[in-house]
């Protein structure tokens, strides 16, 4: 059984209900990671933590296919 490669490095954005911005700068991030010299785009691993989100913060997070962490209760 193959072991799964781990990141070399995780990127962690806290959010608090950033639906209308969470996409915009996930997908510059991803551009930026991809012109980092020595590494490739796997070598990262990004996570949105959603602190006590009402909006859809989390849904869009998901759909730029990175982890997202969701935070209930007292922000």
């Amino acid at each position: 059984m193959a072991k799964k490669k781990l990141p070399k490095i995780s990127i962690v954005i806290p959010a608090k209900d950033e639906e209308e911005n969470i996409g915009t700068l996930l997908a510059r991030l991803d551009n930026v990671l991809g012109k980092i010299q020595g590494f490739k785009r796997d070598d990262f691993e990004i996570i949105v933590v959603c602190d006590n989100c009402i909006d859809d913060t989390e849904k869009k997070a998901k759909k730029h296919g990175v982890k997202t962490l969701r935070k209930i209760g007292n922000p």
